[in-house]
């Protein structure tokens, strides 16, 4: 068994070698054909049938070919290396929405299809069929959408900006720290209960802020520096014995 999956395997390496030389060849001998380069019993019939059929979009075809023939010769069977279909396919699309969309800048004239211009027929029946659908220029502007977006396919691109979007949807937000504020609770007045004085009508006493603060010591220190001594506490107190007997106080 292992002797045969061993001759499988060169057996399938040598067939896609051998399909990718054979594809870059036909691509080399239509691009020969189509611009009149060559001649022979085999190009010239081809040339001619796939400029009716295709017209402009033959170009097209002729790298396509080309690059399925490079493909088939980087295809390694012993690494499971296998062709990326989705590539393929967007190729083989993007070929007949060009030929539909120079069918559509030609004015969709089947005169110009059937001589090889424009889109060839497949390129005018498509062009036809997407005018059915959508109106010009809507039509144009839709098939140059899928071909920008079937470019990205086969660039590769659209993987990458799915991957990126993708990271971005489940990258996690970062959470700011939280900061707990102290509250602070604005100051009511203290309303005092109303006294009632003499008049008989009531007043309302506000009490206002209170000063917790003491007197500096300095005060005293000043009243140390004025000089309290024994003569001017005499000459005081004699200055009020004379103000009691004016008035006729006994002192």
């Amino acid at each position: 068994m292992e002797v045969l999956g061993r001759i499988w395997l060169r057996f399938e390496r040598y067939s896609w070698d051998v399909l990718g030389v054979f594809l870059l060849a036909l691509s080399a001998l239509t691009a020969l054909a189509l611009l009149n380069l060559s001649q022979g019993t085999f190009i010239s019939p081809w040339g001619v049938f796939l400029k009716h059929w295709t017209g402009a979009g033959s170009y097209a075809i002729i790298i396509l070919t080309a690059f399925l023939g490079i493909a088939a010769l980087r295809h390694q069977p012993e690494r499971a290396s296998r062709l990326d279909l989705g590539r393929v396919l967007a190729l083989e699309f993007m070929t007949f929405f060009i030929m539909a969309l120079l069918a559509l800048f030609g004015g969709l004239s089947l005169e110009r299809a059937e001589a090889g211009q424009d889109g060839g027929i497949i390129g005018w029946g498509l062009a036809r069929m997407v005018s059915f659908l959508l109106p010009l220029p809507w039509s144009s502007l839709l098939l140059l959408v899928l071909l920008a977006w079937l470019g990205l396919v086969t660039s590769g691109l659209s993987r990458r900006l799915l991957q990126k979007a993708e990271s971005w949807i489940n990258q996690e937000p970062v959470e700011e720290p939280y900061v707990e504020l102290a509250a602070v609770h604005p100051v009511s007045p203290v309303v005092v209960p109303a006294a009632t004085p003499v008049g008989g009508i009531p007043l309302n006493v506000v009490d206002g802020p209170r000063v917790t603060e003491l007197p500096p010591l300095s005060l005293l220190a000043q009243d140390e520096k004025n000089g309290l001594d024994e003569d001017r506490i005499l000459a005081v107190a004699t200055k009020i014995e004379k103000t009691l007997a004016e008035f006729g106080v006994p002192s």
